[in-house]
């Protein structure tokens, strides 16, 4: 018998070592699956023990281990995970599944044992394109040590799901045989009916940025260029849509103390206020520093700027740079500061005809391209080839 997509149902078990608020990746993905027929189970870790312990969610079974631990306290955390581990190394070898769908390398050793174990098909779907940016320097013995488990774990997959051409490349140069990407695009469904009426330059022009607040996401730099495009006489409001991260939010009342007024910061929101947000926004300002950690991911929230209609301005990371010189929806600063971030306003704002065009070539290209539908196929046939 066959599913939706044509293969053989599975019994997969999606592992990750989150709560599941939901995910927005893994739930689009168990999704799918199950869309085409597969029997899904996401098997998460519920750190702070309050979310149900059983759930089902669009087709798929959600199932969390309550194990209370801190989140980000690293190595003071080692006994909290090892413990987590045996855990979820106990329930797999207890279970029946024909696919083990790892989710991020903090889950792949346990996966990959299991499924060596049981003879089971192994899935790592790698969603960062750096898991070793952030560890200080002096545990750069335990960063070779571990990137030596990376890639003989790679390896024994049978196959790795990356989100970018830069993934792409790192595992194929480890030597692993079969890697596909499955980026991570909106819905077709979120591209919007019709584009934002054109700017008028007389009234107030909103910058916006959807995501956590937290340093290196070039807050700093974007709150600097709204203080000088008001010396210039440009009437500016910028919108930060997301939750402030705690060890960022003294210094953030710091730096938005002399724009009063003109700044509003929402906090976090639910997924089905996002649309709302992006109606608000003329320009989408997304400086991501060049750092260890940004320099390659593909941001989502670029997807989502085009599939609202809103022209963007971008930071050349994660292949974002060229989408935008190809599909024509934006800008792409030659630099993260902010003379060049107030610049690139100035020119768009001085052509609202032009910056109408790009927002209308930006939900094109989300329609006929970068939307999940495409990567679902992609996924599919993952799947098939097991």
């Amino acid at each position: 018998m066959s599913g939706p997509g044509g293969a053989t149902p599975k019994s997969i078990t999606m592992l990750l070592s989150r709560g599941f608020f939901p995910d927005p990746r893994v739930h689009k993905e168990a999704a799918a699956l199950s869309q085409c027929g597969h029997r899904v189970t996401v098997l998460a870790w519920d750190r702070q023990c309050r979310l149900p312990q059983h759930e089902a969610l669009d087709g798929f079974a959600v199932e969390r281990l309550r194990l209370r631990a801190a989140l980000g306290k690293g190595l003071a955390q080692l006994h909290r995970w090892l413990w987590f581990w045996y855990r979820l190394a106990a329930l797999l070898l207890a279970r029946e599944c024909d696919v083990i769908h790892a989710h991020d390398l903090d889950t792949l050793p346990v996966g990959w044992l299991a499924a060596k174990l049981r003879r089971r098909k192994l899935i790592f779907d790698a969603h960062e394109p750096n898991y070793y940016a952030y560890w200080p320097r002096w545990q750069y013995p335990m960063v070779i040590a571990a990137r030596m488990l990376e890639t003989l774990l790679a390896r024994g997959a049978d196959h790795v799901i990356v989100t970018n051409p830069f993934q792409h490349d790192r595992y194929s140069r480890m030597g692993v045989r079969n890697v596909t990407i499955v980026a991570n695009y909106p819905t077709a469904s979120m591209v919007v009916a019709s584009s934002p009426p054109p700017l008028d330059p007389s009234g107030e022009i909103v910058l916006g940025r959807v995501g956590a607040v937290y340093e290196d996401t070039g807050i700093e730099e974007t709150v600097d260029a709204v203080r000088l495009l008001q010396a210039d006489g440009y009437n500016i409001k910028l919108l930060l849509a997301g939750r402030v991260i705690d060890s960022y939010q003294e210094r953030l009342a710091h730096l938005l103390q002399p724009l009063a007024g003109k700044v509003e910061v929402t906090g976090a929101f639910s997924h089905d206020q996002i649309a709302s947000i992006y109606r608000r926004f003329h320009i989408s300002v997304q400086p991501y520093r060049p750092t260890a950690w940004f320099r390659d991911i593909t941001p989502t929230k670029f997807f989502e700027s085009m599939a609202h209609g809103v022209p963007v301005i971008v930071t050349d990371i994660g292949g974002i740079g060229e989408i935008v010189r190809e599909v024509g929806c934006g800008l792409v600063l030659p630099a993260v500061t902010p003379e060049a971030i107030s610049e690139a306003v100035k020119h768009l704002v001085k052509a609202p005809q032009a910056l109408h065009t790009m927002a209308e070539r930006g939900m094109a290209a989300v329609r006929q391209t970068y939307n999940w539908e495409q990567m679902v196929l992609r996924l599919r046939d993952v799947y098939e080839s097991l």
